[in-house]
C-alpha cells in the first residue's frame, strides 16, 4: 500500500483524502457528526483563496457542516498566548513563515516564507547517517526481525527478500523518517553561538543513540550539523540548493531562506512604528522549533542586527504549546461571545458562494 502526504509545501494538496481524514476524526476519534457542530479550520496563513474556496466546498456539501470558519494559524498562535499583536514564527516539518499580526490581523505584504523546516533537517540527518557515520542503507525495522539468544545476545535476521519486495518504498522511507526523527529530538540541537564552529563543537560530550537494529552509534559535532541548516542553509551548500530546489543562478539568495534572514526582512518590511512592538513580542512555534537551543540562536542572531536600544523579546510558552499553538488559539477564539458572530453559515454559502463569502467576512 502507497503512503500519499496530502499536503504539499504546507497547503491542502490532496482534498479527497483530507475529506476522508476528517471523516474519520469527527466520526471515529470524536465521536461525533459533523452536520451538528460548528467546523473552526487553523488555516495555513500562505494559503491561496482557491484552496480556500474548496476547503468551504467540502465541508459544506460533503460534510453538511451547518457553520464554518476559517482562521489563519498565525492568528490563532498569537492568540494562544494572549496577543493580538506579534512575530509569529512557524517552523513546520515542510517549511517555515515568519508573519507579522497586528491587532489580530496578518501583515501579509510583511508574511515570508521558505522551505527550511524539520522536514529539510530530516533529510540532511539522514544523509549524514548514511554517509558518513555508518556508511550503510539505514535498514528500516519492517526489513528485520530480532532474536535473543541464550546466552542473552540479540541476534539480527533479515526478512526474506519476498516479502521486503512487496513492501512499497514510501512505507520504507516513512520507516526510515520515524527513526531519523526520534534520533534528531534525542541527540541534536542548535548550536548556541553565532558561528557554527565544528573544532569547538567537537569538543563537546558525544551522544549516544541505538538504532533499531542494535547499532550503537556516537554523535559529536555531526549533532549540532544538521539543525545549523535552519540558521544557515549555506553550511552545506550542494544539499540546500538540492533540497529547496535552486537553480544555479539563485543559489547566492539561499541565506534569505534562513529563519534569521526571514525574521529580519519581515520586521524591516513592516510598517516603521511597528517594528518595536513586532520585535518585542516574537513567538516560535511549530514541531521544528522545539530543538534544544533554536530560541536562544534567533535571538543572538536577531540581536546582532537591533539598534543597542532594542532588544528582541521572546515569548515562551511551553513545548507542548508551542506544538499546538493554533489549536489553542483556536479553542480560545471559539469559545468568545463576540466570536460567534463570525461563523459562514450553509445559507450565506449557498447564497452569495464561497469566494464572495471568504473575501467579505474571512479578510484575514
Amino acid at each position: 500500500t502507497e503512503l500519499v502526504n496530502p499536503m504539499k509545501d504546507g497547503l491542502y494538496d490532496r482534498l479527497d483524502i483530507i475529506e476522508k481524514f476528517w471523516e474519520h476524526s469527527i466520526a471515529h476519534e470524536l465521536s461525533s457528526k459533523p452536520e451538528e457542530h460548528p467546523v473552526l479550520i487553523c488555516d495555513p496563513s500562505f494559503n491561496t483563496l482557491e484552496i480556500r474556496e474548496k476547503l468551504l466546498e467540502t465541508m459544506f456539501e460533503k460534510l453538511r457542516s451547518p457553520l464554518l470558519y476559517l482562521a489563519p494559524n498565525a492568528m490563532l498562535s498569537a492568540f494562544s498566548v494572549g496577543r493580538a499583536t506579534a512575530l509569529v514564527v512557524d517552523v513546520g516539518a515542510s517549511g517555515s513563515c515568519v508573519v507579522p499580526v497586528n491587532d489580530g490581523y496578518l501583515l501579509r505584504r510583511s508574511l515570508k516564507r521558505s522551505r527550511v523546516g524539520g522536514n529539510m533537517v530530516d533529510q540532511h540527518l539522514l544523509q549524514l547517517l548514511e554517509e558518513t557515520i555508518i556508511k550503510r542503507q539505514l535498514r528500516p525495522q519492517c526489513t528485520f526481525t530480532k532474536k535473543r539468544l541464550q546466552d542473552g545476545t540479540l541476534k539480527i535476521m533479515e526478512q526474506p527478500s519476498s516479502f521486503v519486495s512487496r513492501i512499497h518504498p514510501t512505507y520504507l522511507n516513512w520507516q526510515k523518517q520515524y527513526v531519523v526523527q526520534d534520533m534528531k529530538k534525542s541527540v541534536c540541537r542548535v548550536w548556541s553561538e553565532l558561528t557554527f564552529d565544528r573544532t569547538a563543537a567537537s569538543a563537546y560530550i558525544e551522544e549516544k543513540y541505538e538504532l533499531p537494529d542494535g547499532t550503537l552509534v556516537s554523535m559529536g559535532a555531526d549533532r549540532f550539523l544538521s539543525p545549523e541548516l535552519m540558521i544557515n542553509p549555506s553550511l552545506d551548500l550542494s544539499f540546500s540548493k538540492e533540497f529547496l530546489e535552486l537553480k544555479e543562478k539563485e543559489a547566492s539568495s539561499i541565506i534569505s531562506s534562513s529563519l534569521p534572514s526571514m525574521i529580519r526582512d519581515s520586521v524591516q518590511s513592516a510598517h516603521v512604528d511597528l517594528r518595536k512592538e513586532l520585535v518585542q513580542q516574537v513567538l516560535v512555534v511549530g514541531g521544528g522549533s522545539l530543538l534544544p537551543g533554536t530560541i536562544e540562536r534567533l535571538g543572538k542572531e536577531i540581536g546582532q542586527d537591533l539598534p543597542t536600544v532594542l532588544k528582541a523579546r521572546f515569548l515562551t510558552p511551553s513545548n507542548h504549546q508551542r506544538l499546538y499553538s493554533a489549536w489553542t488559539g483556536g479553542s480560545i477564539l471559539s469559545s468568545l461571545g463576540s466570536f460567534q458572530q463570525m461563523w459562514l453559515s450553509k445559507a450565506e454559502y449557498e447564497e452569495y458562494g464561497a469566494k464572495s463569502l471568504l473575501i467579505s467576512r474571512c479578510k484575514n
